[in-house]
C-alpha cells in the first residue's frame, strides 16, 4: 500500500472512503467553468463486476511489477520501512538499525506477491482447489492487488484519452467507480464526448 500511495501521477484511486466527498467537490470545481454558462454533465456511478474473482493473475503481476518499477525510477528508492506497531508510519526507503521496524526490498515484495498469486488454494466440500484465475476474497494481498490492477489500467486509459482530458474525471473506492464528463451544451461535437 505504501508503494501506490508513493505514485507521483493522478489516478482515480481513494485510499479511504472519507476521501470521496472532498475528490467530489473537487471534481465539480475543476470541470463546473468549462465552458462557462453552457458548460454541462454527464455522471456515471458505476461498480466494477466481479472485481477478485475474474482478474487475469498474469495481469496482476505485470501491474505489481510496473507499480514498483514506477516508484523505483521517480522515488529512487528500492525498499519499503514497515514500523512494526504503527504500519501507518511505513515510508519509502531503508530502515538502519531499528528494531522497531523493517526493511522489504521491492524484489522481496514482488517474489512474495508472485507467491501468494501463484500458491492461493482454497477448499470446497473437503476438496482443495488451486486459484487459477482472480485472487482470494479474502487474501491478505487482494485489496492491494485488485487496487493496483485498476491503477494500471487507468493509467493506460489516460493515456489513450490524453487529448480529451480535460472533458472527463473520475475517482474509485475499490469497485465503486464514479466519472463526470463535461460538455458545452451548444456543440454537438464535446456533447459527443459524453
Amino acid at each position: 500500500m505504501t508503494c501506490l500511495k508513493a505514485l507521483d501521477f493522478f489516478h482515480a484511486n481513494l485510499f479511504n472512503p472519507f476521501q470521496a466527498v472532498p475528490a467530489m467537490k473537487l471534481l465539480y470545481l475543476q470541470l463546473q467553468n468549462r465552458f462557462g454558462p453552457e458548460t454541462a454533465y454527464h455522471s456515471w456511478a458505476a461498480d466494477v463486476k466481479e472485481m477478485y474473482d475474474w482478474l487475469p493473475q498474469q495481469d496482476i503481476i505485470k501491474a505489481i511489477d510496473w507499480v514498483l518499477k514506477h516508484v523505483q525510477r521517480k522515488a529512487r528508492r528500492s525498499h519499503v520501512t514497515v514500523v512494526y506497531k504503527e504500519t501507518r508510519k511505513s515510508r519509502l526507503g531503508k530502515s538502519y538499525n531499528s528494531d522497531a521496524s523493517v526493511s522489504i526490498s521491492f524484489q522481496q515484495i514482488f517474489e512474495v506477491s508472485c507467491f501468494q498469486l501463484e500458491n492461493a488454494f482454497f477448499q470446497l466440500n473437503g476438496i482443495v482447489f488451486l486459484q487459477l484465475l482472480g485472487i482470494p476474497i479474502g487474501g491478505f494481498g487482494s485489496p492491494s492487488f485488485s487496487m493496483t490492477v485498476c491503477i494500471y489500467y487507468e493509467f493506460q486509459f489516460m493515456c489513450s484519452i490524453y487529448d480529451h482530458l480535460s472533458f472527463i474525471s473520475f475517482f474509485r473506492y475499490f469497485d465503486d467507480l464514479r466519472a463526470v464528463v463535461v460538455y458545452k451544451s451548444s456543440d454537438i461535437t464535446s456533447k459527443s464526448l459524453g
